[in-house]
C-alpha cells in the first residue's frame, strides 16, 4: 500500500508544485493522520485503501493552499511544520520507501504516458473497480477494460509495477 500511494503522490505532484512539494514530506503527513484517525476507519463504507487516499488526497490538497498562500505573502506557518509529530518510525520507514529505485521508474514511465493513459494508471494505483474507472474516466467499461489491458502490458516490464496496479472486475 505504500509503493502505490508513493506513486499517486509523485504523479499528482506537476509542475511548480514538484519543486516546492516533496512527496516524502505528502507520504509522512499521510501516515501521520492515518495513525492518529484510525479509530475513524469504517470498512463498512469502503477499502482503507480508499480510505487512505482520501487522506493523501486531503493533505495534497492543504499543501497546495499553504503554499500559494504563503507565495502571494500572506505568511503564516508551513502545513509541514505538523511533520513534527510524526514518529521517527514511521519517518524512517516513509523515506526507506522513497529510496527505492523501482517506484522512482513506475513513476516516471508512468509520467511518460499521455494524460488519459496517466488518469488510468491513477485509477489503478487507487484500487479502483474496473466500473468505478470507467465512470471516472468517462468512458465504457469495456473501453476502460480494453485500455487497462494494452495499458498493463506496457507496464508488463516493471515486477513492482504488477504489484502496485490493480483493476479488478
Amino acid at each position: 500500500m505504500i509503493e502505490p500511494l508513493r506513486v499517486w503522490v509523485d504523479l499528482h505532484l506537476h509542475g511548480a508544485m514538484r519543486g516546492r512539494i516533496d512527496p516524502a514530506d505528502v507520504m509522512q503527513e499521510t501516515w501521520a493522520r492515518a495513525m492518529q484517525n484510525i479509530r475513524l476507519f469504517d470498512s463498512s463504507k469502503g477499502t482503507f485503501r480508499g480510505w487512505l487516499f482520501g487522506i493523501a488526497r486531503n493533505v495534497l490538497r492543504d499543501a497546495f493552499r499553504a503554499n500559494t498562500s504563503a507565495n502571494a505573502g500572506h505568511g503564516g506557518t508551513s502545513w509541514a511544520a505538523s511533520l513534527d509529530q510524526v514518529t521517527d518510525r514511521v519517518r524512517g520507514f516513509v523515506q526507506s520507501v522513497d529510496r527505492n529505485d523501482a517506484l522512482q521508474h513506475l513513476g516516471e514511465t508512468i509520467r511518460a504516458f499521455d494524460e488519459s493513459d496517466q488518469d488510468l494508471a491513477i485509477c489503478a494505483l487507487e484500487g479502483l473497480k474496473l466500473g468505478d474507472a470507467a465512470v471516472r474516466l468517462g468512458i465504457s467499461y469495456e473501453a476502460t477494460a480494453k485500455r487497462w489491458q494494452k495499458l498493463r502490458a506496457r507496464l508488463a516490464s516493471g515486477p513492482i509495477a504488477r504489484e502496485l496496479l490493480e483493476l479488478v472486475e
